[in-house]
């Protein structure tokens, strides 16, 4: 049986806070909605191929019950069938069940391709895989700098990466496991012809080292990563999809509004289309935001244990495993109402509109002065 893992809306992903992290998006189903003559002809390409693999494995299976049968009737007291006949109905079996893989796999090909043409993709890499019974799992990475990249319910951006492996392996596994009913849901949604049927949810859970400290150091810790005040926390890929703009102009709206103290630190690899330094200066955050950038593992437990508030108002994720680390570690969370974030958090955490400005710096001013609401 062959089962493909599709983590948030993704085939592989790192860790959000990782010296070298490859976000990956769920790609458009329809590039432009006009059928050109280029789209006719692939759609008649992978018409033949899936036809020729149909012919193929129909061929399979009836080769397969001659051999039952012949098999059958050796084993009968009165039986005519030779041993040379079965052994020929053998090797006519073996090799219906070589054509159709290569009639399989020729689809898959042939699907590839069609891709590469329509997205104008080039081919980084390809793997076959194949399970302990014989059978298959195609995977294909591909490159474009240009690719417009759906963001579910939310914007455009411009993809580097793309992993479009879900779209053919998923069609031919025999089983899908998401981490949550938000990629389930988008996976059928986005990627088509895959049977709700064979797609089921197993969500991630945070690793042991996320829990509270008693012991936490405040003092070294800030002292470690400049910070000379008590501090919101962010940890994750600085980047578009994470609405860093948006948290960062919430937090100077209570900076100036309310007076908080707070400083921010920010952790986490700075995607190379997003100019961080910018954005703060713009904000006249200077001061009050440190960029931490990649940090060992282990002190990431420190870190959550240490901060007063843990944001993160994605506006898309697949899962979102940094606030339930947070929430692990006792720490209370703002965090948005779209996507998969709600599964995360539950009824644990504060959500807010991620589009919203004013709505999230009132969670993060509620969640910081609210004694009962922080203990909850």
């Amino acid at each position: 049986m062959v089962i493909g893992i599709l983590g948030p809306a993704v085939i592989a992903e790192e860790s959000e806070n990782s010296p070298s992290t490859e976000t990956v998006e769920i790609p458009p189903t329809d590039i432009s909605t006009t059928i050109t003559r280029d789209e006719q002809n692939r759609q008649i390409k992978i018409e033949t191929a899936r036809l020729e693999m149909e012919l193929a494995e129909s061929l399979m299976k009836k080769k397969s019950d001659e051999l039952k049968n012949l098999r059958s009737m050796m084993v009968e007291e009165n039986n005519i069938v030779t041993v040379s006949e079965v052994n020929k109905a053998e090797e006519e079996y073996e090799n219906a069940v070589s054509q159709f893989k290569k009639s399989k796999l020729n689809l898959q090909q042939v699907e590839l391709d069609s891709l590469k043409d329509a997205w104008h993709l080039t081919v980084k890499s390809t793997r076959l895989y194949e399970s302990r019974d014989g059978r298959e799992m195609f995977s294909i990475t591909l490159r474009n700098s240009s690719l417009p990249v759906r963001l579910v319910e939310s914007s455009k951006v411009l993809g580097r990466e793309i992993v479009i492996s879900a779209q053919i392996s998923a069609r031919y596994a025999d089983a899908v496991i998401c981490n949550s009913q938000c990629t389930a849901n988008d996976l059928i949604k986005y990627y088509g012809r895959i049977p709700e049927d064979k797609v089921a949810v197993a969500y991630s859970a945070a690793a042991p080292q996320y829990c509270p400290m008693d012991d936490v150091d405040l003092a070294a810790i800030q002292k470690q990563y400049g910070l000379d005040h008590p501090y919101i926390l962010y940890v994750g890929t600085i980047e578009m999809r994470k609405n860093i703009r948006l948290m960062l102009e919430a937090f100077a709206l209570i900076k100036k509004n309310k007076g908080i103290p707070h400083q921010m630190l920010l952790v986490g690899k700075v995607r190379e289309h997003f100019d961080l330094l910018k954005v703060i200066t713009e904000l006249n955050l200077s001061q009050d935001v440190i960029v931490a950038g990649y940090v060992p593992d282990e002190d990431l437990p420190l870190l959550y244990n240490g901060a007063d508030l843990f944001i993160y108002i994605s506006l898309y994720e697949g899962f979102g495993l940094p606030p339930l680390e947070a929430m692990h570690c006792g720490t209370p969370v703002v965090t948005s109402n779209v996507s998969s974030l709600p599964e995360v958090v539950g009824d644990a955490a504060v959500m807010v509109d991620p589009y919203n400005v004013n709505e999230i710096a009132d969670g993060i001013y509620k969640l910081l002065t609210d004694k009962k609401l922080r203990n909850k």
